[in-house]
């Protein structure tokens, strides 16, 4: 049984450092728009340092001490790939746990889990055409989501990943 990672909305919190940096409400949906500006345009007004200092999530930590290897499979942009490098070694590297990053789609995502089938992803995003072996982290963009495992909580993530280790399978 192996457990990946989504980036953003799961172990980097970019929503966190746009509201505090420029007061930008948390979304409340996947597409926003704040002041007309969309997610990528908010990035890239800061000159992209929201991909190199915005805080962790949560998760984050819980991931950090329970695994050695970790996996991300992430959609970014071209132009976030080198800041968000950055964010990863300061975050895995510099903690002397490897990391691995795939970039892919969310379709590109779906394909992969479904190659692997003892392969659960740990996400954020609403717009997968199926939920299974899917971990979605509750927040207000996907609250419509209704067949899908909901981590709401820190300890939500840590009985599913300690539960996976020491059984090797997910009973729902």
């Amino acid at each position: 049984m192996k457990i990946v990672f989504d980036l953003d909305g799961v172990l980097r919190d970019l929503n966190g450092y746009l509201h505090d940096k420029f007061e930008i409400p948390y979304p409340k949906e996947w597409f926003w728009k704040y002041q007309g500006k969309d997610i990528f345009a908010w990035v890239k007004e800061d000159d992209y340092r929201p991909l190199v200092y915005a805080k962790t999530m949560p998760y984050y930590f819980l991931v950090k001490h329970c695994f050695e290897d970790i996996e991300i499979w992430t959609n970014q942009p071209e132009d976030w790939k080198e800041k968000t490098k950055l964010w990863l070694d300061v975050h895995f590297t510099n903690y002397n746990i490897k990391y691995e990053v795939k970039y892919m789609t969310n379709a590109e995502k779906r394909v992969e889990l479904d190659r692997q089938p003892d392969t659960w992803l740990v996400e954020d995003s609403p717009l997968f055409t199926s939920w299974d072996r899917i971990f979605l982290i509750d927040h207000p963009y996907n609250k419509y989501i209704q067949d899908a495992i909901r981590i709401y909580n820190l300890e939500d993530l840590d009985h599913w990943i300690w539960r996976m280790l020491k059984t090797n399978e997910v009973s729902v």
